[in-house]
């Protein structure tokens, strides 16, 4: 199970938020700046995708064990 993989489960949008605000490191309003959002926007973005991301891995990880 590769984080590339687990991205493309992503929107765009979301994948976009996680690349520059988590990744990148850039602030919330930082990024809203970027992609013409609301910092409160960002953050709800970064949210969800943290939450599906991680849905993601365990459902992965729970199909991957024998």
């Amino acid at each position: 199970l590769t984080l590339h993989r687990l991205l493309e489960q992503l929107t765009r949008r979301q994948r976009e938020v996680v690349a520059l605000y988590e990744i990148d490191g850039l602030s919330a309003e930082e990024v809203a700046g970027i992609l013409d959002i609301s910092a409160a926007g960002v953050r709800s973005l970064a949210r969800d995708a943290r939450r599906r991301l991680a849905e993601e891995h365990a459902r992965k990880t729970r199909e991957e064990l024998p």
